[in-house]
């Protein structure tokens, strides 16, 4: 027995010591690595608007872009791969032939980019407003104006640019790429400049000298056309007409023309089309009440497929043999589009480009600061965990958008209210639905009593009276009513007695809204006007007063914005007293700590500021976000925890952003996703990318570099064992949990992966045993062990 237990204990040690082998081969690949490295999160949100998209030339990749980002699609990862962020807004993209590099129109300028390394490598001006790039060869690309309607071409290694003089209809690219075909309204003149006769033609154009080839032009008749293609042989050109569906197809050597008509299938006239590379199918869309595209045979004029919906662009594959169409959905409050992969043998949809979060429209702080809850798609909510970062509970039962969420003060329920004219109150431990309660039109806004008792809800309806409601959440009951059309008011907030609610309003006229209180007993309203007299003055006799809050001391003030300032009004005597003015931009949110006279305002370029209320001094700048060079990916909330620790900002591209609440240290940054969850941080000593804390690698791509000059740039994909070293590095929850949670723990835990670095760099090895210091694990954790900097392990 006794061999066979010291023959189990040596199998034991060696496979220890074949484990920390492992370990120290790839720590020693991560401290010293022969390649630099860099990480790309490539989540993105389910809402955000698809501008536009193209197919790489081989068919395996799809670029779309999104305001200033444009995210590259691998068909064969079935994912994003990578994210190309700009600092302006991007009109149009197109891959270059050799689909290494992404063409991109920002704020005026041609930008070349490489895909891989994310690097511009060159950039010329064109003029601003364009819409569409047509790639010619490796040099030459042709670009479309929107603003004039005319057409550019750029000389990609000299920038050298011809802007071409001919006006036209639409137009087309030759499939040899040396000829413009246009569209184009003729007419004859008298002396005196009349116009004696009209009639449409299509023109060709030499791409190299923008001159007309003579001898080229087909002259048609009075009815006017709309879009062109050629034939990928040339021989033939497709116009529709634009007064009825009407698709002509024109034989460039006889120049007969066959004509189909479409009018005992659709009134609908048709426009925009595309053509399959193959040559074999026509898409064209058309619309009068509601968008509609169509699939047509070139070769025998017929109709194959009808798709009804609302569309922003549609492409044929390259190979010829799919259909991809950019879709808006205009359902919900906030456009969704997706691209829509089709096949086209059996004209089915066989897959939708997959979103990975939602935008955040909801986002409450629980007063505990144990978790938070984000809104997540099909109108649910989700509870997260600030300690672990894992989702806790998933709130399904809205079924419409979600307007309001709100935590009760013990921190034991949420309050939830939206479009479905519902109020539902969840049990946060449990994330059941404990009440549902009823109403005649939709609720807006909500506010619990100090007591946890009392929700007060807003409701109002188009022309009609102003309702808010006190209700017991208990039994669902109202308790008390108002409904007075002069009291009018979406921001309310119960006073720390309780016994009164606090009533105003938003304006845009020259006038601000009264501050109300209501004491919902007695049912007597107490009116104070604001003074209007310095603000008209200052703005003029219109502006917008927004973003209203009640800071509740001594006294009690209204804090609201207008154009871009900060007034702190004192409701009684209804005197502006301070007036902050740092920022630059519009304020996307502000917030109220929860128990000092200290104000946090962020604005749509994401400079976040503390303020003290009562003496207006700047206390504290927050650094850590880039600017925002879109609106719509702003700061829209902020919460402080009660413990004054953190400082959370959620932004309307789905992500929440975390600071040290004292020292304004920026911590991590966590994404909203409706499966699993993806916390990253800054990086640090060790981790130059940041640690991450993650069940979903799909959302992270990493690209592989030459450290001397950033060359060579190469995807390393999941499945490959570089990226499986990588994620068993720097996926670690202790190092971002205890960033944002115990920061002291944080810099222990740093430490011991700094000696290990070192240790490891150094190459100590002792007669083949290594010496290493422990790495907490979870294992620790479930069993209450702790690690510490003395302890050490030695094979």
């Amino acid at each position: 027995m006794s061999n066979e237990k010291s023959l189990k204990i040596q199998n034991e040690e060696q496979q220890a010591l074949q484990k920390v082998v492992s370990f120290e081969k790839s720590l020693r690949e991560s401290c010293v690595p022969e390649k630099a490295m860099r990480q790309v999160i490539t989540a993105r949100v389910r809402k955000e608007v698809f501008d536009q998209f193209a197919f790489s030339p081989d068919g395996k990749r799809i670029a779309f872009k999104i305001a200033d980002l444009i995210y590259i699609w691998d068909r064969e990862q079935d994912r994003s791969i990578q994210v190309l962020k700009h600092e302006g807004s991007v009109d149009c993209i197109a891959f270059s032939k050799d689909g290494k590099e992404i063409y991109a129109i920002v704020d005026g300028a041609f930008h070349i980019q490489n895909i891989e390394s994310g690097e511009i490598k060159n950039s010329f001006p064109v003029d601003w407003g364009t819409e569409r790039i047509n790639v010619i060869s490796e040099e030459i690309v042709i670009v479309k104006q929107s603003v004039y309607e005319k057409l550019l071409r750029l000389n990609l290694r000299t920038g050298e640019i011809l802007n071409y003089e001919f006006r036209f209809g639409s137009y087309a690219i030759s499939s040899k790429c040396n000829e413009i075909v246009t569209t184009s309204f003729m007419y004859e003149q008298d002396e005196g400049g009349k116009i004696t006769k009209h009639w449409y033609a299509i023109q060709f154009w030499d791409i190299e000298t923008g001159k007309e080839i003579q001898n080229r032009r087909i002259d048609l008749g009075k009815d006017e056309l709309t879009g062109i293609v050629t034939s990928s042989d040339e021989s033939e050109i497709y116009i529709f007409l634009k007064k009825e569906p009407v698709l002509l197809i024109i034989d460039q050597k006889s120049r007969k023309i066959r004509k189909y008509d479409f009018s005992y299938q659709t009134k609908i006239h048709m426009y925009r089309p595309v053509i399959s590379p193959d040559g074999k199918y026509l898409l064209a869309s058309g619309s009068i009440h509601r968008e509609t595209l169509y699939l047509i045979e070139t070769a025998t004029g017929r109709i194959l497929k009808m798709i009804d919906g609302d569309f922003n662009g549609y492409e044929f594959s390259p190979d010829g043999t799919e259909l991809a169409i950019d879709r808006r959905s205009k359902k919900e409050p906030y456009p969704d589009r997706g691209i829509e992969i089709w096949n086209l043998a059996t004209y089915e949809k066989t897959r939708i480009l997959d979103r990975s979060m939602d935008s955040q429209t909801n986002f409450a702080l629980s007063p505990r600061g144990d978790c938070f809850v984000t809104g997540a798609s099909n109108n649910d909510l989700i509870i997260w965990r600030i300690d672990t970062g894992y989702p806790q509970h998933t709130l399904s039962g809205h079924t419409q958008f979600i307007t309001d969420t709100k935590f009760s003060p013990d921190g034991k329920y949420l309050a939830s209210t939206g479009w479905d004219k519902t109020v539902r109150i969840w049990d946060v431990s449990t994330g059941y639905c404990v009440n549902k309660i009823y109403f005649d039109h939709k609720p807006n806004t909500l506010a619990f009593s100090p007591n946890g008792r009392y929700l007060a809800v807003t409701e109002n309806h188009y022309q009609q009276k102003y309702k808010i409601e006190i209700i017991d959440i208990r039994t669902g009951n109202t308790k008390y009513k108002m409904e007075q059309k002069e009291y009018w008011g979406t921001y309310i907030e119960f006073t720390k007695t309780g016994q009164t609610l606090i009533i105003s309003d938003r304006t845009n006229s020259y006038k601000l809204s009264p501050v109300s209180f209501w004491d919902y007993e007695t049912g007597k309203i107490h009116s104070f006007n604001m003074d209007n007299k310095s603000l008209n003055k200052r703005y003029g006799y219109s502006f917008i007063f927004s973003n209203i809050h009640y800071y509740q001391g001594q006294k009690t003030y209204m804090i609201g914005e207008i154009k871009n300032n900060i007034h702190v009004f004192d409701i009684e005597s209804g005197e502006d007293d301070i007036c902050f003015e740092e920022h630059k931009d519009v304020i996307s949110a502000m917030e109220l700590h929860p128990n000092k006279p200290i104000l946090i305002s962020a604005d749509e370029r994401n400079q976040i500021i503390k303020w003290n209320v009562k003496t207006g001094e700047r206390l504290q700048v927050f650094q850590g976000l880039a600017p925002c060079a879109w609106s719509w990916r702003h700061i829209r909330s902020l919460a402080i925890t009660e413990n004054e620790k953190l400082l959370i900002a959620s932004s309307f591209d789905g992500k929440l952003h975390y600071w040290d609440y004292e020292t304004g240290r920026f911590l991590a940054t966590s994404y909203a996703l409706d499966q699993g969850y993806l916390w990253v941080t800054p990086p640090d000593e060790f981790a130059p990318n940041g640690w991450l804390h993650t069940d979903r690698p799909d959302l992270i791509s990493l690209i592989e570099m030459n450290k001397e000059d950033q060359g060579n740039p190469t995807f390393i994909y999941k499945d490959d064992q570089r990226f499986k070293d990588y994620m068993q590095i720097y996926n670690d929850q202790d190092m971002v949990m205890t960033r944002i949670n115990n920061w002291d723990r944080y810099q222990e835990l740093l430490n011991i992966r700094l000696g290990n670095k070192n240790i490891v760099s150094d190459h100590l090895l002792e007669q083949g045993n290594i010496v290493l210091r422990l790495l907490p694990n979870n294992s620790d954790q479930r069993t209450g062990r702790n690690s510490t900097d003395n302890e050490k392990h030695t094979l």
